[in-house]
């Protein structure tokens, strides 16, 4: 296993225009005006987060069971999310990180002073076997170590530190394997902080809302602005994985099915959307496949969280 470096974003957004304003730069040394730094660090320190970072792969991807992640799972403390292909390059925020950037770590500003406490995430890069990994770790003010902000006890004596500081723990956010193009991650909303993962999971938006309802298998009319997050949410995934269309193909079965659930909204060729919220969450849990049937006690259950296994 090799350590190769440790990058950090920061936020730069005051120096933006003054930045890209500089006519001189070349192509070579645009990075050097962006907010990408490059963090040094001495051998003995580089050996322990080599360390330190090999056990974080090892507990990510050798001892949990990878999930593809489709919205509707929340993973347990086995388990982690993948997701495949994964254009990274593209995805990260805030920043035009490439994987070039790793191969001329050395054109790289080395972070100043001032930049410390800007940093927005940590970047490793660590080589295992023939894989390459990037690891992030969102930062935040209490993984900051400021000066006069801890005691330090050293001959017999509490001291202040002058010295700036980072908490480097196990908590880190999510991992891309080079090789393969897999992003894994265990929280989506703190994935969500480096990557644009939008078109994996969000709330849809008023005109998808209403690209929904006005489908012809609806009958009715609905005010989007009533609408809850989660049921925005759900929306977005009935949306993505095209359901509407297949109750279309099978609206006699599905029909029978939404009536042993009691469900009685589906008339003819049409579902009739209900002026009551409460039935209106009913069919959108019933439309994203939360709601079921025990064949064992015939009880009807809502599920908040599934993961297809066949």
């Amino acid at each position: 296993m090799n350590f190769e470096a440790l990058i950090a974003i920061i936020n730069n957004s005051k120096n933006n225009d003054s930045t890209t304003n500089n006519s001189t730069t070349n192509n070579s040394t645009n990075n050097n005006s962006s907010n990408i730094r490059r963090v040094p660090i001495s051998q003995d320190i580089q050996n322990e987060l080599e360390s330190h970072y090999k056990n974080i792969l090892k507990n990510f991807l050798d001892e949990k069971d990878k999930v593809e992640f489709d919205g509707n799972y929340k993973c347990e403390d086995d388990e982690i999310y993948e997701l495949e292909d994964f254009d990274w390059e593209k995805k990260i925020k805030n920043c035009d990180l490439t994987k070039e950037d790793f191969k001329n770590i050395i054109t790289l500003n080395i972070i100043s002073n001032d930049d410390f406490e800007k940093i927005k995430i940590l970047i490793v890069s660590q080589i295992v076997s023939q894989d390459n990994y990037l690891i992030f770790q969102s930062m935040d003010n209490r993984k900051f170590i400021k000066p006069k902000s801890f005691l330090f006890y050293s001959n017999n004596t509490l001291n202040y530190e002058d010295k700036k500081g980072i908490k480097i723990d196990g908590n880190i956010d999510c991992i891309i394997e080079l090789n393969s193009k897999r992003l894994f991650f265990t929280s989506f909303h703190n994935a969500s902080k480096i990557f644009d993962l939008s078109d994996y999971y969000r709330e849809a938006t008023k005109t998808e809302i209403n690209e929904f309802f006005s489908n012809e298998i609806f009958d009715g009319k609905i005010e989007s602005d009533n609408l809850t997050s989660n049921i925005r949410k759900k929306i977005f995934l009935i949306l993505k994985n095209e359901t509407l269309q297949k109750v279309n193909k099978n609206f006699q079965q599905v029909k029978n099915y939404a009536e042993e659930l009691g469900i009685d909204c589906f008339k003819k060729d049409k579902i009739e959307l209900p002026k009551d919220n409460k039935k209106l969450k009913e069919i959108i849990n019933f439309l994203n496949e939360d709601l079921y049937k025990s064949p064992i006690s015939n009880a009807i259950y809502e599920s908040n969280s599934k993961k297809m296994i066949k």
